[in-house]
């Protein structure tokens, strides 16, 4: 398991690092299933191993990823693992120049676009799933009336209780729970259009 913490970017070039679809998914990968070579990625995701590679290095490069201690089937090919567990960035916090908006705008496309890849496979494997998952998984939508402060105030107590069990499941990996799978919370909270 990789080290726990945070990923703060904090330049123009980590957006862009994660602004490509497949990094994201490798280091999606690289978080979820741990330590793995470009090759076993490159399965995964239908890519070469030399694409992969490339864009493998891109995230090291921008410290996203490192190096694993082991080593892969062919030795010449080392093994990734993620650097962190969780990558933040303030949007405000690139200016409102136009290189920095666009990165941070299509960032946050490209992340959208996972989670809606993510739900949809859900979606399309939903039958298979046992009963217990299906009735624990879920969704909606909750509108209520906020300030900027108030909405920024319940996206931090949303992300404390999940923050709570991620925890919790760490703690236990030990002596791990044989029903408990990965799961993904997917939330966000935004202003509705001002209605004239």
């Amino acid at each position: 398991m990789h080290e726990a913490g945070v990923k703060q970017v904090t330049d123009l070039a980590g957006l862009r690092a994660l602004g490509h679809p497949l990094r994201l998914r490798l280091l999606g990968l690289l978080r979820v299933g741990g330590p793995a070579t470009a090759t076993a990625l490159g399965e995964q995701v239908g890519a070469g191993p030399n694409a992969v590679s490339y864009h493998l290095r891109q995230l090291a490069r921008a410290g996203f990823i490192e190096p694993a201690e082991a080593a892969g089937r062919d030795r010449r090919e080392h093994a990734w693992k993620a650097s962190h567990d969780v990558t933040s960035w303030e949007p405000s916090g690139f200016g409102d120049s136009p290189p920095s908006s666009a990165a941070a705008d299509l960032l946050r496309r490209r992340i959208f676009d996972a989670y809606d890849q993510r739900l949809e496979a859900y979606l399309r494997g939903e039958a298979e799933e046992p009963a217990s998952w299906r009735a624990a998984a879920g969704f909606g939508d909750l509108a209520f009336r906020a300030s900027p402060e108030d909405l920024k105030a319940a996206l931090a107590e949303v992300n404390a209780v999940v923050t709570r069990y991620q925890q919790r499941a760490g703690a236990a990996q030990g002596d791990p729970d044989p029903d408990s799978r990965t799961v993904v919370i997917i939330w966000h909270g935004f202003p509705l259009p001002v209605l004239q």
